[in-house]
């Protein structure tokens, strides 16, 4: 995949729907089609001449509904390479693109200037977290049937392991 050149002043969205836009409209649609799913139970519960035809209405209503996502997860997937070529994203938290120039989707506005962190509410360097210590216990054995359950071992590590995890 060929890196896009990154324009020095802040780039204006390009006419259409952004990429943001798309992926709330696909994830629209298949939160609707799975809101159909129930209704195909409920028509099994209706007597049979009705039944069929509920059934059928919400299974096809299900498929237009994914259809549609699909038809939306396309035309995002367009829109985020167009984007992508004109040097800005408007998909939030998107690591992909740090090195692209944020725009809010609505108003065009800089959100981000390439290269700095996404994942920051404050703008700042978010530091990863490591844990201090760790803990490893030897290993049971149950020969002779003497010595602990594995389950409870397990549960013991779990508790020693989230008291010694201290971050810096």
């Amino acid at each position: 995949m060929k890196s896009p050149i990154v324009p020095a002043e802040p780039p204006t969205l390009l006419p259409g729907p952004t990429a943001y836009d798309l992926v709330r409209r696909q994830t629209l649609w298949l939160i609707a089609s799975v809101l159909v799913l129930p209704f195909i139970g409920l028509g099994s519960l209706l007597s049979q001449p009705m039944r069929g035809i509920v059934i059928v209405a919400f299974v096809v209503l299900g498929v237009v509904c994914a259809v549609r996502a699909g038809r939306a997860a396309i035309s995002e997937m367009r829109a985020e390479g167009r984007e992508r070529a004109a040097g800005y994203t408007t998909l939030l938290r998107s690591r992909r693109y740090r090195n692209l120039w944020q725009l809010d989707p609505r108003t065009g506005g800089v959100v981000r200037q390439p290269g700095e962190n996404a994942g920051t509410d404050d703008g700042g360097e978010r530091e990863e977290r490591r844990p201090a210590v760790e803990v490893r216990s030897p290993p049971v054995s149950l020969e002779g049937g003497h010595g602990v359950h594995p389950l409870t071992q397990g549960l013991r590590e779990f508790s020693w392991a989230a008291q010694a995890l201290r971050y810096e």
